[in-house]
């Protein structure tokens, strides 16, 4: 049943670049269909993005490109 979502949620925690990763699944599928990061600091997420950016440019096929909805709250 692909309209079914399963998440799984992990604390990546290190000092004070520790970050959020949100796994959602969809049906029975063992690989990700999207990953979502949160960030506790923005100099982490500016940094990561603009990493991101570059090799997904590189390696398109591999490492799909990042979208970043900014800063909230």
């Amino acid at each position: 049943d692909r309209s079914r979502l399963a998440f799984s949620l992990y604390n990546n925690y290190y000092d004070l670049r520790g970050n959020v990763l949100v796994f959602v699944f969809e049906g029975n599928r063992r690989v990700p269909t999207l990953i979502v990061k949160l960030f506790r600091a923005r100099i982490a997420m500016e940094s990561e993005l603009r990493a991101l950016t570059r090799i997904s440019a590189v390696l398109p096929s591999r490492v799909p490109r990042p979208l970043s909805t900014g800063q909230i709250g």
